[in-house]
């Protein structure tokens, strides 16, 4: 932390007074129950001949374990993602079953935002 330590994102990220984001609630709710849910059903653990050291604690980091920015994270790094057992991954298999990854209205939103700014460049030279 030191003499000066950097300043928790949660109090500004959302806004301040009367602008403040009405679903911060809910987003951070979200977050904390998607994240609950992926650690129940995933065992994540440092790859095998990773570099980075396990055990980190915050006085030992070293920058190069850091992408700098407004709001710093970690660097990339390698991981292994694999189900805790048998019924996990039958759980994670049974949802993209039944939520299964189909056609979307991508090109169908790009077809009508093109067609949009066709219009408004026809109205653009038929107003000059």
């Amino acid at each position: 932390m030191g003499e000066k330590p950097e300043l928790d994102p949660e109090t500004y990220v959302w806004g301040f007074g009367r602008r403040i984001c009405p679903g911060r609630v809910i987003a951070d709710y979200s977050i904390w129950l998607n994240v609950a849910a992926a650690l129940s059903c995933f065992d994540i653990s440092r790859k095998a001949g990773s570099t980075l050291p396990t055990g980190l604690l915050a006085s030992e980091a070293k920058p190069e374990y850091f992408v700098a920015g407004t709001i710093s994270h970690p660097a990339p790094f390698d991981v292994d993602i694999k189900p805790r057992s048998e019924t996990h991954l039958q759980l994670i298999k049974s949802v993209e079953h039944e939520h299964p990854f189909g056609d979307n209205d991508a090109q169908e939103l790009r077809d009508r935002i093109s067609s949009r700014r066709k219009e408004v460049s026809k109205e653009k030279h038929a107003t000059v």
